[in-house]
C-alpha cells in the first residue's frame, strides 16, 4: 500500500519536473547564436553583392561579433556591416556616397552604437609622406593606423561607449611626427606618435 502511494506521487512529480525542464530548455535551445567572422566571410559578401572591398575591420571579441566593410561599387563608396547569426551571413548596407577624388582625404562613418570611420586618401603626396593615421571618436581614445605603401583606404572601429560622445577627428602624421593633414578642424589636443 505504501509503495503504490509513492508511485502515485512519483509519476506526476517527474512529469512536472520534465515540463519545467522543457520550459527552461526550449527558449535556451532556440536562442540565436553568433559566430566569429573570418576573411572568407568578407570575400563571400564581396562576391554576393559585387563589391570591391577597400578595407574592413572585424571585431570578434564581442558577444555578437561584427565586421565593417569599406567598399567601392562604380562611383559609390560605402560601408556594409556583417554578422554570422545561426551559421548564416546577416548583412546590410550602412552608408553610401559618391567617391569624391577632389577631396584630398574622404572621411565618413557613424557615431552611434559601435562607431566607425572610413578613411580614403586620394592625395598622392599625403600617401607618399604620410606615416600614421590617428583618429578618435571622442578625443579620449586615439587609434593609430600605419599607412601602408599603395593602400588608400582604411577602416577604424571604436567601442560602444565611444558612440555619440564628442567629435571625431582624423590626423595624418609624416615621418618627422608632424601633422600634415587634419579633419575636420584641429582637435583641442593631438596625440603624438
Amino acid at each position: 500500500m505504501i509503495r503504490s502511494q509513492k508511485n502515485r506521487y512519483l509519476l506526476p512529480g517527474l512529469g512536472m519536473l520534465l515540463i519545467a525542464l522543457l520550459i527552461v530548455l526550449v527558449p535556451f535551445l532556440q536562442r540565436d547564436s553568433y559566430s566569429k567572422i573570418s576573411d572568407l566571410h568578407i570575400q563571400q559578401l564581396s562576391e554576393l553583392e559585387v563589391l570591391e572591398v577597400l578595407d574592413y575591420k572585424i571585431n570578434n571579441e564581442m558577444d555578437k561579433p561584427i565586421a565593417y566593410i569599406f567598399y567601392k561599387r562604380g562611383v559609390k563608396v560605402g560601408a556594409y556591416w556583417l554578422r554570422i547569426k545561426n551559421d548564416e551571413m546577416e548583412y546590410g548596407a550602412d552608408l553610401m556616397q559618391n567617391e569624391n577624388k577632389e577631396k584630398s582625404v574622404q572621411v565618413f562613418g557613424v557615431r552611434t552604437g559601435f562607431p566607425y570611420l572610413m578613411i580614403q586618401i586620394h592625395d598622392k603626396q599625403l600617401l607618399q609622406e604620410g606615416k600614421y593615421i590617428y583618429a578618435t571618436f571622442n578625443q579620449k581614445t586615439w587609434y593609430r593606423l600605419d599607412i601602408e605603401e599603395g593602400k588608400r583606404a582604411y577602416t577604424l572601429a571604436g567601442n560602444y561607449d565611444e558612440g555619440a560622445e564628442g567629435n571625431s577627428f582624423v590626423l595624418i602624421y609624416n615621418q618627422e611626427q608632424q601633422i600634415i593633414y587634419e579633419w575636420p578642424t584641429p582637435p583641442p589636443t593631438s596625440p603624438r606618435p
